[in-house]
């Protein structure tokens, strides 16, 4: 119709091309295999994983993250860029501007899929000079050390320590310090440096045990667990960029813990 003559002609006992529509089959030909060609580029590409990926975690572990699992993106999904958002405020992972989280502690939030990778323990350390100064035997020898307290409301906290044996209650001890602040990792390079007891995550303290400048007292003590999750929302692993990270993600991350636990046995 649009052309005004016609480009077939057709009988009930024959079909032939007229002198226009021969004209027209190669190109017609062509561009149906140009379009077979874009959708199966395009197919191909939604099948690779490409794009960026953003990320929200707590500074002292996404600093583990960022330096041991970020670099094996790089060699595996090298089309996968990363933005990696520190802090610890909990991130809403409904809004868009996040693709995925790891959270350590409770996730109490049911439209949320939280996948968990994993566990630590929090440990007290001590530079190697003050522990012979003031030998401690229990936890409760830690309430006449100068403690290094996490956080930012007030220079006093209760820390609880469970014992190996599972039978033993869990001791409660009031420590105090000069020394507050908002980083585990800054909790424990002033421990090094002498300035007192810090109760800091085996992943943190791990680095300066096996350096000999903070060594762990009370070993038969530590915190209970506490358990760490990737989360994402409902869906989000339908898309192939996140499918992929979520993927080398469950694979890597819980290395960091069981890293952990093989140097403490």
């Amino acid at each position: 119709d649009r052309v005004g003559v016609p480009l077939l002609l057709r009988s009930s006992r024959r079909m032939q091309l007229t002198r226009e529509g021969e004209s027209f089959l190669p190109r017609v030909v062509s561009l149906l295999a140009e379009g077979e060609q874009l959708l199966a580029h395009a197919e191909q590409k939604q099948s690779e994983p490409g794009g960026t990926v953003r990320i929200a975690m707590t500074p002292d572990f996404g600093k583990r993250v960022v330096s041991e699992v970020f670099p094996l993106f790089a060699e595996q999904l090298p089309d996968i860029r990363l933005q990696a958002k520190l802090g610890f405020d909990f991130e809403d992972i409904q809004d868009p501007s996040f693709d995925l989280a790891i959270r350590l502690g409770s996730v109490n939030d049911d439209n949320l899929v939280a996948l968990k990778l994993g566990a630590f323990r929090r440990l007290a350390v001590v530079s190697p000079d003050d522990l012979r100064s003031t030998p401690v035997n229990r936890p409760e020898d830690l309430a006449a050390l100068d403690a290094i307290v996490f956080g930012s409301r007030g220079n006093e906290r209760i820390w609880t320590f469970g014992a190996e044996n599972p039978s033993t209650p869990p001791v409660n001890v009031a420590v105090s310090g000069r020394y507050a602040v908002d980083s585990f990792e800054l909790c424990a390079a002033l421990a090094a440096a002498g300035k007192g007891v810090a109760y800091v995550p085996e992943f943190v303290a791990r680095p300066y045990i096996e350096r000999g400048v903070l060594r762990e007292i009370l070993p038969g003590w530590a915190s209970k667990p506490t358990p760490a999750f990737l989360v994402y929302r409902f869906g989000a692993d339908r898309v192939t960029r996140i499918a992929a990270a979520l993927k080398l993600l469950r694979q890597e991350v819980p290395k960091l813990f069981d890293q952990a636990e093989s140097r403490r046995d």
